[in-house]
């Protein structure tokens, strides 16, 4: 079972790896349906044509949408923060379907308690008298 007491916050840098992880599995599905169609035929410029449309498309990030297997690597992303020996296969064994709104709400920066810095005394100025 995932616990989310364990999740870190996630940074911008994780969203990009995120970002790049989401275009890399569409490059697999898009070569995998190539191969489907036109077997071992494929043209000589196929990977590169991939290449060209993934690199001309917005972010993915930007539908706000979030598969369960994006699900998965981000919690991954969060989990490998504490302990870096975890493996995304573990995340997707443990994954809960179920708790995905729970996973969402307790992986985003915004809805994770921010640990408080201790402040620093505020010196008073002292008054300068004209006399």
């Amino acid at each position: 079972m995932i616990d989310v007491n364990k999740f870190s916050k996630l940074g911008v840098g994780d969203i990009a790896d995120y970002a790049r992880y989401q275009k890399e599995e569409l490059k697999k599905e898009l070569i995998a349906t190539m191969k489907d169609i036109y077997g071992d035929n494929l043209p000589d410029n196929a990977f590169s044509a991939i290449e060209d449309q993934l690199k001309k498309m917005p972010s993915l990030m930007n539908t706000g949408d979030i598969d369960a297997a994006g699900l998965q690597y981000l919690l991954w992303i969060s989990l490998r923060k504490k302990d870096n020996s975890i493996t995304l296969k573990q995340v997707g064994d443990e994954f809960d379907l179920g708790k995905a709104d729970e996973y969402v709400k307790n992986l985003f920066p915004s809805n994770m308690p921010e640990k408080k810095r201790p402040r620093s005394p505020v010196k008073k100025k002292k008054k300068k008298t004209n006399r």
